[in-house]
């Protein structure tokens, strides 16, 4: 076996990289969107008051499909699907006990279901892809979390 060196360039590097990961990630795309989170109603928490949610990533990386479908006079169909993102997010719960002003911070990570991600479908814009924005809102139901979510969605 004979090994040789190659010198490339960072572009080089950096090109290569990216052609890897597209293949490995099953020709998915990928787009990071700004996230904003927030609370349905005013829950009780741990018997607390639960005032707001917060957390520290104001920005997530979301995946996605688009497929094609074909006929012999063209492309009859373009859509977008199997949005995914992370399995969990860590966000921050500002509590209030009973009779108190000075709230009580705490850290917990709330797993995202993303099968019940709703899309606002925009059709006509020229262009393929997720918005700019993921809109989280979490509800306490029966002591544990459910969440609303929200993306706008463009498709030709």
């Amino acid at each position: 076996m004979i090994m040789k060196k190659m010198l490339i360039t960072e572009n080089q590097l950096n090109m290569i990289k990216s052609s890897l990961n597209e293949n490995i990630n099953n020709e998915r795309y990928e787009r990071v969107v700004d996230v904003n989170v927030g609370i349905g109603g005013s829950p009780r928490y741990e018997n607390m008051t639960l005032e707001d949610i917060t957390t520290d990533y104001n920005q997530m990386r979301l995946t996605y499909l688009i497929e094609q479908e074909h006929r012999s006079w063209g492309i009859k169909y373009i859509s977008l699907t199997d949005i995914q993102g992370p399995d969990e997010i860590e966000v921050e719960l500002h509590l209030y006990p009973d009779g108190s002003d000075d709230p009580t911070i705490k850290e917990v990570k709330i797993p995202l279901d993303w099968s019940k991600l709703e899309k606002n479908t925009n059709r006509g814009d020229g262009f393929v892809s997720i918005g700019d924005r993921l809109d989280i809102r979490f509800y306490l139901v029966d002591g544990r979390f459910e969440m609303e979510m929200e993306i706008d969605v463009y498709t030709l």
